[in-house]
Order: C-alpha cells, then structure tokens, then sequence
C-alpha cells in the first residue's frame, strides 16, 4: 500500500483487505466510521472483492444474511446502503459516490479507488506467471508480492462463506505464481533465491 501522504494520490481510497479492514481517503482514516456497524463493513468488502461489477440484491442477501423472504431483505438492503453512505460523508462528502446503485444491483465505484492490496496481488501474480524468464525485475516484484499476501483475508469474516471464496482464489494464484517462479529460479541455478523465497512463502502458506 503507497504512503497515506502520497499527493498523487490524494483524492482517492487506498484499501487493504488483507490482515484487517482499512480504507484511507487522504489523511483521513474511513473504516473507523464504520465501526459502529459489522454489516456496514461486510457490505463494503463484499462490494470492493467485486471488483466494480453489478452485485445483485440476491447475491448481497445470501453474502450478509444468508436465506431469507427477498422483499423483506430488499428493504433491509436499502436501509443498510443509506447507513453506509451517511457514515461515508460523515468522512467526506465525496465519498457518498463509493458504492452505485443501478435497477437490481449496487456496485462499488473503482473510479474513485488509487489500489486495493487483494488486485495489487492478483495484478503480480498474472504478470509472472506470464513470463518465461524472471528478470532482476520481476525478482523484485516477486518479493513484493511476497510481502503483500499474508493469507489471512478480512479476518472478521473468515468463516462467511463468501470470504472462504475469496480467500481460495487468491491463495491458489499466490501458490501457482509462486511455484512457477521457484521453477524459473531453478533453471538458473539460483539456489540463494529459491532458499530465500522458499521462507518467505513459508509465512504465509
């Protein structure tokens, strides 16, 4: 995650799923507003994992409450959605346009986001597993992948069914990224880096 003073990037969120909740918004801490409220904090990581795309009301239903009579949970939906974005602009007004609304469906809105850790990684591990040869470079990136992924996705929520989804794809693309460049390290005889990347990935597997 960059520096919370970075001005390049004042203006938009910085979020990290991994370990614990955080979502930064300038200097200004925005998790903390929603600490009133666990369903609050579900709906917003449901809705950053997806990336942008068009949630269904069903699919929000059955991540936050499981089974239940839609009408009734529509109109719970809907309360919790104005909840979260009062709690929002109580951060700042701006932020009242992080989650969309469109006929079935909210979204959260990627325009107004500069990085989350989880596509931070996913962004990695497709671009070395692409490659045929690890360059200095892709080392690098290699051991800052390493330091991204802890393994431990939203805690709060590990053992909702949704995160347990989320949390397999991502450790199965940390594993093959991981697995491919320890194969391209022992083509070139790199005994030190597989050793050093070997404990590394032992923190987190």
């Amino acid at each position: 995650m960059r520096k919370k003073s970075d001005k390049a990037y004042e203006g938009k969120l910085h979020i990290r799923l991994l370990d614990r909740l955080e979502i930064i918004y300038g200097n200004q801490s925005v998790e903390t507003a929603l600490k009133k409220s666990r369903k609050a904090r579900s709906l917003v990581s449901f809705l950053i994992l997806n990336q942008g795309k068009p949630v269904s009301f069903s699919d929000i239903h059955r991540a936050l409450w499981g089974n239940g009579d839609a009408a009734d949970l529509d109109n719970v939906l809907k309360v919790l959605v104005s909840r979260t974005r009062s709690m929002f602009v109580a951060v700042h007004p701006a932020l009242r346009d992080c989650s969309m609304s469109q006929p079935g469906a909210y979204r959260w809105n990627m325009e107004m986001t500069a990085e989350v850790d989880v596509f931070e990684i996913e962004a990695l591990c497709t671009e070395l597993c692409q490659g045929n040869a690890l360059t200095e470079a892709g080392q690098k990136k290699l051991e800052s992948l390493m330091c991204l992924y802890t393994g431990n996705l939203l805690p709060e929520e590990a053992e909702t069914e949704w995160v347990k989804r989320f949390s397999s794809r991502l450790e199965e693309q940390f594993k093959s990224t991981v697995f491919h460049a320890l194969s391209l390290l022992h083509e070139k005889n790199d005994a030190a880096s597989i050793v050093k990347i070997c404990r590394m990935g032992l923190a987190t597997m």
